[in-house]
């Protein structure tokens, strides 16, 4: 991913129980079963360090496991760092990993998810969700055209179906034809530049997603200067480290308000959207960077 995209741990088990981990130094996450989802208990979760270092420790109930510092256990080191992990009934896996703390104030901790498949079975093929257009929100279903009269500003939301993880990070460019709509920039709430257009739809996102841009950018209607067919671009780039992950299913992850300039018809389409999950990119289009996600198309004719 790239580098504005910080880092993307999370796991929707550990918001529930993060208050009951209160550590100078953690490392955790949960072992999971990569067909059903369910949490493997007891798996053995073993690590080796950059520096040298190992440690070995058992999941217990909803598949937690952790090296916590606060009970004198060895924690791995920043680095890459070579995970092992084995149960009972299910293959072997043996995984690098970069670790990289993340620091929140006096707690320090990395969150590492892994997936184990069952003795026999084929590993699921990746999966990739989708990522929709949804030009009329207040109609049922996933609406891809639309026809809007010249003189009134209208939403336009992106929906995430069936994503195969939780949703922690993503990167978004929504084109259009700027000569036709227009993504203007809005008041921004509570502070400059924290809520432009397009929309970050704070309230679905939750409070602890961050939309400022991550201290590069933040989001704007249009961020390519040129016009025409394709050359209004909407950014959006959102991120949360600390939960709650409300899109572990189909969900509105952002809306952008648009204001007709004259008639005609504008295409909708999705550039470099890369989306975020507990293990980094869970999808990608246009490029793929790792696995494809479907990217949806959508048109707007201003009447």
């Amino acid at each position: 991913m790239r580098t504005r995209h910080r880092r993307l741990f999370c796991l929707t088990t550990l918001a529930l129980i993060a208050l009951g981990i209160g550590l100078a130094g953690c490392a955790w996450g949960t072992v999971t079963d990569s067909r059903t989802g369910e949490p493997i208990v007891g798996a053995e979760v073993t690590f080796q360090d950059s520096k040298g270092g190992t440690g070995t420790t058992t999941a217990g109930t909803g598949g937690l496991y952790a090296f916590d510092a606060a009970k004198g256990q060895t924690i791995p080191a920043a680095g890459s760092t070579t995970y092992t992990i084995s149960a009972p009934g299910y293959d072997t896996v043996t995984v690098q990993r970069n670790v990289a703390y993340d620091d929140n104030q006096s707690v320090i901790w990395e969150i590492q998810g892994f997936a184990l498949t069952r003795t026999g079975e084929e590993p699921p093929p990746p999966q990739a969700g989708q990522l929709a257009i949804d030009v009329d929100p207040l109609a049922p279903g996933i609406q891809t055209s639309r026809a809007v009269p010249a003189s009134a500003p209208f939403p336009v939301d992106l929906v995430l179906v069936d994503p195969p993880a939780p949703l922690t990070a993503y990167s978004i460019t929504l084109l259009y034809d700027d000569t036709i709509l227009y993504a203007p920039e809005v008041a921004a709430q509570p502070g400059p530049n924290l809520d432009s257009n397009p929309d970050a739809n704070q309230a679905a996102l939750g409070p602890n997603w961050d939309c400022s841009g991550f201290g590069f950018t933040y989001p704007r209607g249009d961020t390519n200067p040129a016009t025409g067919l394709d050359q209004g671009a909407a950014q959006i780039d959102c991120l949360t480290m600390t939960g709650p992950y409300p899109f572990t299913g189909t969900g509105v992850v952002a809306s952008v308000i648009f204001i007709p300039i004259r008639q005609g018809t504008s295409s909708l389409s999705l550039l470099n959207v890369v989306l975020g999950g507990p293990e980094g990119e869970m999808g990608s289009c246009n490029p793929v960077i790792g696995v494809a996600t479907t990217c949806g198309t959508a048109s707007i004719s201003v009447q």
